[in-house]
């Protein structure tokens, strides 16, 4: 967490290499990304408390696997 919030607030003084007026970060595409983000951390949350773990390892290896195909 400590390289996350590090790695930001090194970004947010940075400009973008091409576009000089604009930053490096892309607040728009961070806006879009965020409510999936807890989204998806809502269910896991869910899974997590409802599932087994046996279940929940069958799950993330079948979505490795579906990955990688």
């Amino acid at each position: 967490m400590g390289a996350a919030v590090t790695t930001v607030a090194y970004n947010l003084g940075l400009k973008h290499p091409i576009q000089t007026d604009s930053p490096v970060i892309d607040y728009d595409i961070a806006m879009v990304l965020q409510p999936m983000l807890l989204l998806g951390i809502s269910i896991g949350v869910i899974f997590n408390s409802i599932f087994p773990t046996w279940i929940l390892t069958l799950l993330l290896i079948s979505v490795m696997i579906g990955i990688v195909l």
